[in-house]
């Protein structure tokens, strides 16, 4: 759950979701091997959230469009409050961490659209046990979008930004010892 009261407004955070839907099923079903001590806990989607202007902004990439909160598909910025409205569930349940992001990078990508090739280029490195080989595609899918701004996570997992998935950034958030906020 994201708790802003227990968020420093000089840091960024990075939120993952854990979500149920067939498609976040598909995604836990081929990434769990990238990390198996994860067991069933596995990321499906994340967000990046900063304070700015005086409130806290929600950057994602995200497939689906929310015409009701006028949220294009691709990279988007948005208000925290927007999440908590339109996404309940992944701010209800969502585990928030500090994560230093580049901000003008987030806000660079912007408007860019989300990585439909991408998702099937990750989709067939898994079932052939090749990622780290694939291709880049045109677009950003969530966990490439937040790796773009993260440099930090690219040298340790030896991994270029499109190979990166929700649950390599669990691995790295675990395996560097990075608290959980909340």
């Amino acid at each position: 759950m994201i708790k802003p009261e227990l968020l420093d407004k000089r840091h960024t955070y990075i939120l993952l979701e854990y979500g149920t839907s067939a498609i976040s099923k598909l995604i836990q079903k081929f990434t769990k091997e990238y990390y198996p001590e994860a067991g069933d806990h596995i990321p499906t989607h994340v967000l990046a959230l900063s304070f700015e202007d005086g409130i806290w902004r929600v950057y994602e990439s995200h497939m689906k469009p929310e015409p009701d909160v006028e949220l294009p598909s691709g990279v988007r910025t948005y208000p925290l409050d927007i999440l908590k409205q339109a996404f309940p569930s992944t701010y209800y349940k969502g585990e928030v961490y500090q994560v230093r992001f580049d901000r003008r990078k987030l806000k660079n990508y912007l408007g860019q659209p989300y990585g439909i090739g991408d998702i099937a280029s990750l989709m067939g490195a898994a079932i052939t046990n090749r990622n780290g080989k694939q291709q880049d595609r045109r677009g950003l899918v969530c966990s490439e979008y937040l790796a773009l701004a993260h440099k930090n996570i690219r040298k340790y997992l030896y991994l270029k930004s499109h190979c990166i998935t929700p649950i390599h950034w669990l691995k790295y958030l675990q395996e560097n010892h990075i608290p959980r906020v909340s």
